[in-house]
């Protein structure tokens, strides 16, 4: 800032703004963003800089302001998810392997891609974290169209998912990319948010354009909301297509959902041939999952044990939404979906998937140990 001074004395205001506000992002941009270092006055100091900009130029001011920030934004990803950085809730600078949601966003993506026989063609319907993107690329896809309406969404994804020549930009709604791809895509892949029950992308009008993109949808419900809530949005999709299997990060509580249009057929050989590639092993890895067991181990509830649990009641519709309902109640606790198992031994009891893999393994002379499944 000292530096933006002097040039104010020699070169006049207009010319020593820009100057300094290039100078503080180049400062901003030197090395990747610390929390525990002094990146945050960097960025402070190139954010207060670019403002005085956009008050001394108006509207072109703004513009360029704008257009820094998003740069600073565009932070470089790593590709093994161990060092990326983006921009969290009200545009904070965070590290990503400290966000809670990290694993679940990357599991919305592994999941439907290791349980589909044949998944070439994705549509990321509703984006809230890059780690998405990163964990759906490392499967060998021939393309990702991702939904991004806004210039916010396009600097979240940023980094290596931009350059990738899989990845296509959409700038419409998601129910709109949907309705318009009957057949189009293998796996639909939505992450309606924090407050997840006020979005329309669950309405029983919203889901049925999934299942005609799809045979397979995944959906990430962050935990939080109320029972009333959750067992309407379950009852919806439910209601929308064939079966709904349930997994559930025991540390976060998230669940990720996997709906199909006709019941999963596993086929276990095929998961491992998947997990067996090389960038889907590595990403897998990066997020603590270092074998199929471990990654079947997150299976919480079956369709069976699904329609137990949501019994009747009202849909999430078009015609009356959640969100003219008032959303989710506030509630003394969370709906017990997002509460138990809450241990990895817990997941390790509830996964009827982990039992079939385990009898699997056992019929072919390769049983499982107690050490194959490493929940972390």
């Amino acid at each position: 800032m000292c530096l933006g001074w002097v040039l104010l004395a020699q070169l006049g205001v207009e010319a020593a703004v820009v100057l300094s506000a290039a100078l503080a992002v180049v400062a901003a941009l030197s090395k990747p963003v610390d929390l525990a270092d002094a990146g945050p006055l960097r960025l402070r100091d190139a954010a207060i800089t670019l403002l005085l900009a956009a008050v001394l130029f108006g509207f072109r001011g703004r513009a360029f302001a704008h257009a820094a920030i998003g740069a600073v934004a565009r932070i470089e990803m790593d590709t093994t998810h161990t060092a990326w950085r983006g921009l969290g809730d009200k545009g904070r600078f965070v590290d990503g392997d400290k966000q809670s949601a990290a694993l679940p966003a990357r599991l919305s993506a592994h999941l439907p891609l290791m349980l589909g026989a044949s998944s070439r063609r994705v549509l990321v319907a509703r984006l809230e974290s890059d780690q998405t993107l990163m964990a759906a690329l490392s499967h060998p896809l021939a393309r990702l169209d991702v939904v991004a309406p806004s210039r916010a969404v396009r600097v979240v994804i940023g980094g290596a998912a931009l350059n990738d020549p899989r990845v296509h930009l959409l700038s419409v709604d998601g129910m709109v990319a949907a309705a318009a791809a009957k057949g189009r895509y293998d796996v639909v892949i939505v992450d309606p948010g924090v407050r997840w029950w006020l979005s329309r992308l669950l309405t029983d009008e919203a889901l049925r354009h999934f299942h005609a993109a799809a045979p397979l949808v995944s959906v990430r419900l962050a935990a939080g909301g109320d029972e009333a809530a959750l067992k309407s949005v379950l009852r919806t999709m439910q209601g929308v297509f064939a079966t709904v299997e349930v997994f559930r990060d025991f540390k976060t509580s998230d669940v990720i959902l996997v709906a199909a249009r006709k019941r999963i057929a596993l086929d276990l050989a095929g998961v491992e041939r998947r997990y067996a590639t090389s960038s889907t092993r590595a990403s897998l890895a990066a997020s603590g999952i270092f074998n199929v067991a471990t990654l079947l181990a997150y299976h919480a509830m079956t369709g069976e044990q699904l329609k137990a649990y949501v019994g009747a009641g009202p849909l999430n519709t078009v015609a009356r939404p959640l969100s003219a309902r008032g959303g989710a109640q506030p509630a003394a606790a969370r709906p017990s979906l997002f509460i138990e198992p809450n241990t990895a031994a817990g997941a390790e009891q509830a996964s009827q998937l982990l039992r079939l893999y385990a009898s699997y393994r056992s019929a072919r002379g390769d049983a499982l140990a107690a050490v194959d499944v490493e929940m972390v």
